[in-house]
C-alpha cells in the first residue's frame, strides 16, 4: 500500500526524535538494503543525530566504492546453528567491527528492505526482546510481501521498485536535507533493485524520482561502470560454468542453475559472485521460471543460497515461501540447510508445479 503524506511526516517527526538510532538490513545486502542504510545515515546526520549502521558481513566489493571514505559497521557475530560460517561475500570493505552488546545503546531502531526475522538472524533474539519491552522503539521501511512481527511501526509499500524509493519519498514528504552522498546511496538502491531500469517493477514514479537525482547530480555512466563493468575474472567464469550446466525442464520453461563448492574454490569465486546469476536463465525466450540453488559450504550441515525468479507466470515469493524465505512476486529467494543435491531436487519439483498451475495475472 503507497504511504501517504501524514503517515509519511507522523513517523518521520518519532524518528527525527531520536539521537541514537541503528540502522539494520537484510543479511547478503545488496544495492538497495546498502543504499538504504547510507541515506538514512546521511539523514539522520543531518538531523544532528548519531547513526549506527550495520552489516551482518563485510559488504560485496561492488558496493564498496560507494561508501568507502565512511565504511558502515560490520558486526561480529557467528551463525548459531554451524560449527563453522560458511564463506562470507569477502568484501574487503574496512567497516568498523562492532559488538552485539554495544549496538544495541540506541534509543531507536530502523529497519529496511526486509521484514522477516530470517534476514535479521544475527540481531533476531535481540529485536523479539525489544518488541517484548516495547523499547526502543522499532520501525521497518520496506516493499516485500513477506512480513513477520518485526516492528512497532511500518512503511511498507509493496507497489514500491525500492526501499531507496520509498526512502526519496520520505525524504521529500519531510523536507530532510538530502546531501550528495544521499543522492548517490538511492540512486544505486533504485538502479540495482530495477535491474537498472529493465524489471517489470519501473514505473513511472520509479523514473521520476531517478530522473530527479539526476537532476541533483547524480551520474548514471559513473555509477553504471562501478557497478556494472567492473567485474572480477572469477565472477565472470562463474557464470559460465553455471550457465554450461544450467538444466532446462517442461518444454524449456523451467530452468535450474547449480553452483558448487567445488565451482567456488576452483574458480576463486564468492557467494556475493551469483548476485543476479539467475537472471541469466531468463534471456531463453522459452524461459518463464528460473531458480539458482547454490551451495554456500558452513558446517555440520551446508547453508544453500536459494533464488527464484518469473517473467510473468508464478508467484515466486509464494514459492520462496515454501523453503522459508520471501521477497516479491517476481523475485524472491530462500536458505536451507542440507545437502545440494537434496535441496536441488527439492527445489525443481517445487518450480516444476508451480510452472504447471493457472497463470498469475
Amino acid at each position: 500500500m503507497t504511504t501517504t503524506l501524514e503517515q509519511f511526516q507522523s513517523i518521520g517527526r518519532r524518528i527525527a526524535s531520536w539521537r541514537r538510532p541503528l540502522l539494520l538490513t537484510h543479511g547478503r545486502a545488496d544495492g538497495d538494503a546498502i543504499g538504504s542504510l547510507l541515506t538514512m545515515r546521511a539523514i539522520f546526520r543531518s538531523l544532528g543525530a548519531d547513526p549506527q549502521a550495520v552489516l551482518f558481513e563485510p559488504p560485496s566489493d561492488k558496493y564498496v566504492w560507494i561508501d568507502r571514505d565512511d565504511p558502515i559497521c560490520v558486526l561480529r557475530w557467528k551463525p548459531p546453528s554451524v560449527e563453522s560460517a560458511p564463506p562470507g561475500d569477502a568484501g574487503t570493505g574496512n567497516g568498523r567491527i562492532v559488538e552485539l552488546d554495544n549496538i544495541f545503546s540506541c534509543d531507536g531502531i530502523l529497519i529496511m528492505d526486509t521484514c522477516a526475522y530470517t534476514q535479521l538472524t544475527p540481531v533476531a533474539e535481540r529485536l523479539r526482546a525489544a518488541r517484548r519491552a516495547g523499547n526502543p522503539p522499532i520501525v521497518v521501511v520496506d516493499h516485500h510481501v513477506t512480513r513477520d512481527d518485526v516492528a512497532d511501526e511500518y512503511m511498507v509499500d509493496e507497489s514500491a521498485s525500492a526501499t531507496c524509493l520509498i526512502l526519496h519519498d520520505w525524504a521529500r514528504a519531510c523536507e530532510w536535507r538530502v546531501d550528495d552522498a544521499a543522492r548517490l546511496a538511492m540512486f544505486v538502491g533504485i538502479a540495482t533493485d530495477t535491474g537498472w531500469f529493465r524489471f517489470s517493477n519501473t514505473d513511472q514514479r520509479t523514473l521520476r524520482a531517478a530522473a530527479e537525482l539526476v537532476g541533483s547530480g547524480v551520474c548514471p555512466n559513473d555509477i553504471y561502470d562501478r557497478l556494472f563493468e567492473s567485474e572480477s575474472v572469477a565472477r565472470v567464469r562463474l557464470f559460465g560454468a553455471a550457465v554450461n550446466g544450467m538444466e532446462l525442464h517442461d518444454d524449456d520453461r523451467v530452468a535450474i542453475l547449480t553452483v558448487t563448492r567445488s565451482m567456488f574454490e576452483t574458480l576463486g569465486a564468492v557467494p556475493a559472485d551469483t548476485e543476479d546469476l539467475v537472471n541469466q536463465a531468463l534471456r531463453i525466450h522459452t524461459v518463464e521460471t528460473a531458480a539458482l540453488v547454490a551451495d554456500l559450504g558452513g558446517k555440520p550441515q551446508h547453508v544453500i543460497k536459494i533464488s527464484f525468479r518469473s517473467k510473468a507466470t508464478v508467484d515466486v515469493a509464494a514459492l520462496a515461501g515454501q523453503f522459508g524465505g520471501g521477497g516479491h512476486q517476481r523475485a524472491a529467494g530462500a536458505r536451507r540447510y542440507g545437502r545440494l543435491d537434496d535441496v536441488k531436487r527439492d527445489v525443481l519439483a517445487a518450480l516444476r508445479a508451480a510452472a504447471s498451475r493457472p497463470r498469475v495475472d
